[in-house]
């Protein structure tokens, strides 16, 4: 049995993914993004910008269009329209589809860095170079993987360093990546900190990795199948994402989605290769059974049963409060909450959870009592939702000072009544102990460093963590005094992990 299906099918098939991509409701991670897009910036916590800046074209009325439109660029300037199925025969390629995420604009600008390199591959001129380090810029704009397609092509096309003009390509590229890198200085590296040692944690149990590697080989089966076929720089950008993950993995974090980058690799595969008899049907019918399983992704019921959910989090669109809202240990919570009552949000991170976007972000509620919702069972719970509430006024300090006395005991300056220092020890991501250490108004001791443990010190109120954290691995390195939002007397951030 073959399939035949028109170039015209394909394009119905491709649209009608975006489609109902576009229709599903906004997962925590997309809000997240969007909640970036409410202050423009040079830099965020855990990316590069682009994603803020392309979000706040349609954040209000609907977020996934701009980013759809982008993902039809490249798939619809593909010549060989033989490739459609090949595409939609990827599993790995319905990660994307248009979703308001880094990884969108990470793989449509490497298109773009693809199509502008072979162009000025072929006719070396100065507005070739320059749309190549256009591509260079975008690519590093929307998020620092990226960068391995860079790594790639210069292995793959080694003997082209020889014209001029890739130098003027390179200097251009920087040059637009200057402002973003000098907001990276202005905070202290905190996304590079964040993505080469915040972000890992160790102790996940080696299964984990091996079916990370399983799924891989699943979701980009044609990498796996055709890579004697592959040119020279995919095959090295396919190796060193194996590698890139197989590292993380070892630290003990690694996703999924990173294996994005692979997408630029599925459209070199020579088009001979997809004319095999082995392949004729198979892929056909591979891309038809995918596509028919992403559009029933729409239904809440099929969601619910591939155990989605979690994802998407509609349970936070239910909240009805009318006076403002805080959430515990939950950038993604705080995030959604914008999205879905077009206000503001924060999020109070208890020391040892990972940090976001927020920790950057002036407390927006000082002075006003707010209600605090969780899902830690803290405080009464919430009718009909996996909430608690609590009603405080959250004290803003993220300008206090910290000093050491020369007896080694740390002292914090003006801190309001009611705080006590308190000390969590972590193992991977498991809290070993909570000590309190004694009332914010004293000094006190900080605890012994032991060796595999982490160690946090925050100052907190009933349950609740300000936003003042430290990192007692960081205490050798930093200026004292010094406060978790700058140090004092310095220009550089500290955010304590």
């Amino acid at each position: 049995m073959r399939f035949e299906f028109s170039v015209r099918f394909w394009f119905l098939v491709v649209l009608t993914v975006l489609l109902a991509n576009s229709v599903l409701p906004i997962t925590a991670d997309e809000a997240y993004y969007l909640s970036w897009s409410r202050t423009l910036s040079w830099g965020y916590f855990d990316h590069p910008p682009l994603v803020a800046w392309v979000a706040s074209i349609s954040r209000a009325f609907a977020p996934r269009i701009p980013f759809t439109l982008l993902v039809l660029l490249p798939i619809f300037a593909i010549r060989d329209k033989g490739m459609y199925p090949v595409l939609l025969a990827v599993p790995g390629a319905h990660l994307l589809l248009g979703g308001v995420l880094p990884d969108t604009l990470m793989v449509v600008s490497g298109f773009a860095l693809l199509w502008s390199f072979r162009r000025w591959e072929k006719n070396d001129t100065l507005p070739n170079a320059l749309l190549v380090g256009l591509g260079l810029g975008l690519l590093g704009l929307s998020k620092y993987h990226g960068v391995l397609l860079v790594v790639a092509l210069a292995f793959g096309y080694w003997p082209l360093r020889k014209r001029k003009s890739l130098y003027v390509a390179i200097g251009f590229g920087a040059l637009l990546l200057l402002p973003h890198l000098w907001w990276q200085y202005q905070h202290d590296w905190v996304t590079f900190r964040y993505h080469l040692q915040g972000r890992f944690v160790t102790g996940k149990p080696w299964y984990e990795l091996v079916g990370v590697f399983a799924l891989l080989g699943v979701l980009w089966w044609p990498v796996v199948v055709c890579f004697k076929s592959l040119p020279r720089w995919a095959q090295a950008l396919s190796l060193m994402t194996v590698a890139l993950m197989l590292w993380a993995g070892i630290r003990g974090s690694v996703e999924v989605h990173w294996s994005l980058v692979l997408l630029w690799v599925v459209p070199s595969i020579p088009a001979d290769v997809w004319k095999l008899a082995k392949f004729r049907t198979l892929v056909p019918a591979l891309a038809l059974v995918f596509a028919v399983l992403h559009l029933l992704f729409v239904v809440p019921g099929i969601r619910t049963i591939l155990g989605l959910n979690t994802h998407f989090r509609t349970e936070v669109a239910a909240i009805e409060e009318e006076g403002d809202v805080v959430f515990l240990n939950s950038y993604q919570d705080a995030a959604l909450y914008e999205y879905y009552h077009k206000t503001s949000s924060y999020a109070l991170m208890h020391p040892g959870i990972r940090l976001s976007q927020f920790n950057l972000r002036p407390y927006p509620f000082p002075k006003d009592t707010v209600s605090i919702y969780n899902r830690a069972g803290l405080g009464q719970q919430v009718p009909g939702t996996p909430f608690s509430k609590m009603t405080r006024v959250v004290d803003d300090l993220s300008s206090t000072e910290l000093t050491q006395g020369e007896d080694g005991r740390w002292s914090a300056a003006d801190v309001p009544d009611g705080y006590q220092w308190v000390a969590y020890s972590y193992q991977g991501r498991t809290q070993m102990e909570r000590i309190v250490l004694g009332p914010a108004d004293q000094s006190v001791k900080f605890p012994e460093l032991v060796d595999g443990v982490e160690l946090f010190v925050t100052l907190e109120k009933r349950w609740v963590p300000s936003q003042l954290w430290v990192d007692v691995r960081e205490l050798g390195t930093k200026k004292i005094p010094y406060t978790s939002q700058g140090r004092v007397g310095d220009s550089v951030k500290f955010f304590g992990f």
